[in-house]
């Protein structure tokens, strides 16, 4: 992904031809949403009316690759240093920890902001370490198993159940009252 010096792109190239696509990091973010909660048909067919601005491949599965790739900032979805795929991110489910860390971070206010795609890309993936979403991130990352101490091996355990990206709405109430206990234990 190239930023500095050049255009981001505002579409996409399959089969030849070009499509135009909405570039701003909200419909993305929708897009990301979209994608994280279903992966059927329909949704597929919403991501597609939601960032093609007028016309869309005729292969649907061409469609879709070319939003990916879009979406990964251009780059190729493989990964050959050995590093996890595991997800860190959820860019539905962080949405405050990532609005929060980009205000502290860089004082971009991102309801308010105009960002195309790729440089909300590159923001994300420098923000420092000890903004509130990379805290997280951390926490998802470290294994349990790297942790000798007992007493903060538990602790871990208990945060990682708490900004776990499998919890579902029921047990937020669970997550509140646990992050408080933790946050206890640590005073």
């Amino acid at each position: 992904m190239r930023i500095i010096g050049h255009e981001p792109p505002h579409g996409v190239i399959g089969s030849g031809i070009y499509y135009p696509v909405r570039t701003d990091f909200g419909v993305w973010l929708e897009f990301a949403r979209i994608i994280e909660e279903d992966t059927g048909a329909r949704a597929a067919m919403r991501a597609l009316k939601l960032c093609y601005k007028d016309k869309i491949p005729q292969s649907p599965s061409e469609a879709i690759s070319l939003l990916c790739r879009f979406f990964v900032g251009g780059a190729e979805n493989e990964r050959s240093d050995g590093a996890s795929s595991e997800q860190l991110i959820s860019f539905s489910m962080d949405e405050e920890l990532i609005y929060a860390s980009f205000l502290s971070e860089y004082g971009i206010d991102l309801s308010k902001a105009k960002l195309h795609w790729w440089h909300f890309l590159a923001l994300i993936k420098n923000l420092g370490p000890d903004t509130a979403l990379m805290r997280v991130v951390r926490v998802r990352a470290t294994k349990p198993s790297d942790i000798r101490d007992t007493k903060s091996r538990r602790m871990l355990l208990r945060q990682k159940r708490i900004y776990s990206l499998g919890r579902s709405n029921e047990n937020v109430a669970d997550a509140i009252s646990e992050l408080f206990a933790v946050e206890q234990e640590v005073d």
